[in-house]
C-alpha cells in the first residue's frame, strides 16, 4: 500500500514538473506574456453593466411601449444582465417630467416654448415608459432630476422645483421601485450650486431614505467634492452618495487647442487618457476622489463616469482614419478602462443619436441609419458585462498594447474564471497567459475582429493549454474574452 501511494505521489510530481516545462516552453514561443494574480482586489460593480437613454432620441418603435411591442432591445439588454439605465440622460438637466416636450433642448417649463415645438409621444420615452422598461429587463432605476433648469434665468422658485422633483419620487415608489438611484442635475454647476441641489436631495430622501443621489460636476477635482460635500452637509446629513463625471475619448466639447486624433494615435495610448486632464488616465482618475471624500467622512462614496463614449466626429477624430470598426473598439477599451478602473457606475453615452444625426451613426449603442443596427461594439461590450459582480483580479502584461483583467466567477453556472484582452497591435499577437496556482484553465476563448465591411464579428479562437499556462493568437486590432470550461 505505501509503494502504490509512493508511486501516485511521483506520477503527479512528474505530472507538474512536466506541465510547468511545457508551459514555460509556450510561454518562449509568445509574443507576449500574461499573467493573472489570484489575490481579490475587489468586487466589480454590477452598475458598469449598464445603458443611458436620452428621452428625445428612444422612439416606441425601438423600445416598444404598452400599445407597441417591440421586445429587441428588452431580449438583448436581459440576455447580457444589463443592471440599470440612465434615464433621461442629459436632458435631465431642463426636463419637465410630468409635461415633457420630446425635444431636444427645449422644455416646457420656459416661458418661451410653443405647442408647436412638440413632438409626438411616439417618437420619445416617457417616466412610465423607463419604468416599464426597468421591469421588463429587471433593472434598477437611474433616474434625473431636473433642479435648476441649467441655470437659466427662467427656473421655477425652489419651491415648485422641489415639490416636483417629490412628486416624481413618489411616482417612481408607487411603481414599486423603492431604493433607486437618482441624479440631480446634468452638467449645470452642482458644486456652485450646493444649496439648491441639497434643498432637492432633502426632500427627495424624506420620502424614500433608501434611494442613493448622484451630484455631477465634469471638471470635478477633491478639492471641489471635499467643499461641496460640507457645503451640502450645512442642509442636512447624509445628502450625498455618489459623484458622477462625464467624459469621451479624446476629449468631451470641442476645445480648439486639443485637435483631431488619428488611430495610429489611439494605438499608441495605453491606458486611455482624459485629455482635457491630461495627468489623470480614466483608469486612474477616481482614486484621488475616494482618498479625499473618506477624508471628508464619505468611505463609501459612489463614483461614476455616466457619459463615456466618443468625443465630437467633427472635432476629435481626423477625417478618414476611423471605421466604425475601430471606433467601436475605442469605445470597447473605455468600457474595459471603468472595469479596471473600478468605477461604481459607468454609463456608454448613449444606446442611439436622434435619427437625424447622421455624423454619430457610428458613434454609439445602435445605428439608427441603419435602422437601428447594434453598432460593432455591442460585441465587447456583452463580453465585458459577464464579469460584472464578479472578483476582480491583475492582469499583467509584456507588451502595453496588449492589455485587459481577469474576473473570478462569483456565483453558480458562471465560469470560474474569465480573462479580457485588447489586442492594440495592427498584426496578430501570440500570448501565453498563466493563470493562478490551482486555479481553472482558460481553456476557450472568442475575439471580436473586423469585416470588409467594418461591422466586426466575433470569431472562436483557438486555445492550448498545458497546466494553468494557455496560449492563443490574438487578432489584430481585436478584444477577446477568454474562459474556463
Amino acid at each position: 500500500k505505501l509503494q502504490f501511494l509512493y508511486l501516485i505521489g511521483c506520477r503527479r510530481i512528474m505530472s507538474a514538473l512536466v506541465a510547468s516545462v511545457l508551459g514555460a516552453a509556450l510561454a518562449l514561443d509568445a509574443d507576449v506574456t500574461a499573467r493573472i494574480d489570484g489575490a481579490r482586489v475587489r468586487t466589480i460593480s454590477p452598475y458598469l453593466a449598464s445603458m443611458s437613454l436620452a428621452y428625445s432620441w428612444a422612439p416606441d418603435r425601438l423600445y416598444g411601449n404598452a400599445t407597441f411591442k417591440n421586445a429587441t432591445l428588452i431580449d438583448w439588454a436581459v440576455r447580457h444582465g444589463i443592471n440599470t439605465a440612465r434615464y433621461p440622460a442629459g436632458q435631465a438637466s431642463y426636463w419637465n417630467w410630468e409635461d415633457p416636450s420630446g425635444a431636444m433642448g427645449r422644455s416646457t417649463l420656459n416661458p418661451s416654448f410653443h405647442p408647436s415645438e412638440r413632438i409626438p409621444s411616439a417618437e420619445w420615452m416617457s417616466l412610465d415608459e423607463y419604468l416599464d422598461l426597468c421591469e421588463a429587463v429587471g433593472m434598477r432605476p437611474l433616474i434625473g432630476v431636473n433642479y435648476n433648469c441649467h441655470n437659466n434665468a427662467w427656473m421655477p422658485p425652489l419651491n415648485e422645483s422641489v415639490a416636483r422633483a417629490v412628486r416624481q419620487v413618489r411616482h417612481v415608489l408607487a411603481r414599486g421601485h423603492a431604493g433607486a438611484l437618482w441624479y440631480i442635475g446634468n452638467e449645470d454647476a452642482a458644486t456652485q450650486h450646493a444649496a439648491r441641489w441639497a434643498a432637492h436631495a432633502k426632500a427627495m430622501k424624506a420620502v424614500d431614505p433608501t434611494m442613493r443621489v448622484f451630484f455631477n460636476d465634469n471638471d470635478l477635482t477633491p478639492k471641489a467634492l471635499v467643499k461641496f460635500l460640507n457645503d451640502v452637509a450645512k442642509v442636512g446629513p447624509g445628502l450625498v452618495d455618489g459623484a458622477e463625471f462625464h467624459g469621451k475619448w479624446p476629449y468631451g466639447g470641442a476645445p480648439p487647442s486639443l485637435g483631431a486624433f488619428s488611430v495610429e494615435d489611439w494605438q499608441d495610448e495605453v491606458p486611455l487618457i482624459d485629455h482635457k486632464h491630461p495627468a489623470m488616465p480614466w483608469r486612474t482618475r477616481i482614486q484621488a476622489l475616494r482618498e479625499a471624500a473618506a477624508a471628508a467622512g464619505y468611505p463609501d462614496l459612489l463614483v461614476a463616469n455616466n457619459e463615456y463614449g466618443l468625443g465630437k466626429p467633427e472635432k476629435a477624430f481626423k477625417p478618414g482614419s476611423f471605421t466604425r470598426y475601430t471606433k467601436a473598439l475605442v469605445v470597447v477599451e473605455f468600457a474595459l478602462e471603468m472595469y479596471v478602473g473600478g468605477y461604481d457606475v459607468a454609463a456608454f453615452w448613449d444606446n442611439a443619436p436622434h435619427a437625424a444625426d447622421v455624423a454619430r451613426d457610428h458613434d454609439m449603442l445602435l445605428a439608427p441609419q441603419e435602422d437601428y443596427r447594434f453598432n460593432p461594439c455591442v460585441h465587447g461590450i456583452e463580453m465585458l458585462s459577464g464579469a460584472a459582480n464578479h472578483t476582480f483580479l491583475t492582469l499583467a502584461t509584456s507588451d502595453r498594447r496588449v492589455h485587459g483583467f481577469a474576473a473570478r466567477g462569483a456565483h453558480q453556472g458562471a465560469p470560474a474564471l474569465r480573462a479580457f484582452f485588447l489586442n492594440k497591435h495592427s498584426a496578430p499577437k501570440a500570448v501565453a497567459v498563466t493563470g493562478p496556482p490551482r486555479g481553472a484553465a482558460l481553456t476557450k476563448a472568442k475575439s471580436m475582429v473586423d469585416t470588409a465591411d467594418h461591422w466586426g464579428e466575433v470569431v472562436d479562437t483557438a486555445v492550448v493549454c498545458q497546466g494553468v499556462t494557455c496560449t492563443l493568437t490574438l487578432p489584430p486590432l481585436s478584444f477577446t474574452m477568454m474562459e474556463s470550461a
